[in-house]
């Protein structure tokens, strides 16, 4: 289904009115890898969106997510923000083997 609608010209990065919520963010939060990766390849917007769908994924432990979107450019920085907000969460979801890796260089841009 989601083939279908790339192919057929459907906004990736379109925000639903009522919620706020992109497709991005809504894989993420559900932690749908597959999803995560076709949006990305689709050409959904990391750098404007990855930052919520980082916070979102790693607040419900999904390390492969998290993972995904770091590697894809999603937007952490070394200065706080979200690099300390998503190792929060990692800690507090248990990652222990994916806080150590982000907390020691893993991570794209730490």
């Amino acid at each position: 289904l989601v083939d279908s609608l790339i192919d057929a010209g459907a906004d990736v990065n379109h925000v639903d009115p009522r919620t706020g919520a992109c497709a991005l963010v809504i894989a993420a939060l559900h932690g749908h890898e597959g999803l995560v990766a076709q949006l990305i390849e689709a050409g959904a917007r990391i750098d404007q969106i990855g930052a919520l769908a980082l916070l979102m994924a790693a607040g419900k432990g999904h390390e492969d997510v998290v993972a995904q979107l770091i590697e894809a450019g999603g937007p952490v920085d070394q200065r706080g923000g979200t690099a300390n907000r998503v190792r929060g969460l990692c800690r507090s979801s248990q990652l222990a083997d994916w806080h150590l890796r982000f907390a020691f260089g893993g991570g794209h841009g730490v």
